[in-house]
């Protein structure tokens, strides 16, 4: 995951993940405090958008993930968790479990 300030509170974040036999990059925005609460908004292409919240914990942001479905843009596919994730700085992020 790389964070580039764009004002105090939000950033740009790349970060990459491994599902499934394939990579995706996602590119967005992140905002909140870094010591505290973080939530953001990537997209992979034009079809996967990726929503997510969190809060950084020992280097990380610990994050539950809430993932379009088939390429879907609604917001709404962003209300309903699909998993959980870490993402490091300078790593690509863990796959974790997936949300009951």
């Amino acid at each position: 995951m790389f964070l580039i300030a764009l004002t105090p509170n939000k950033w740009n974040i790349r970060f990459e993940t491994h599902f499934r036999k394939k990579d995706r990059v996602y590119n967005g925005t992140a905002e909140g405090d870094l010591n505290g609460k973080i939530k953001g908004v990537a997209t992979a292409g034009d079809k996967r958008r990726f929503g997510f919240t969190g809060r950084k914990k020992d280097g990380m942001i610990v994050c539950t993930h809430f993932e379009t479905r088939k390429g879907k843009k609604n917001n709404k596919d962003l209300e309903q968790a699909t998993g959980i994730m870490d993402l490091a700085e300078g790593k690509a992020p863990a796959a974790s479990k997936e949300a009951k």
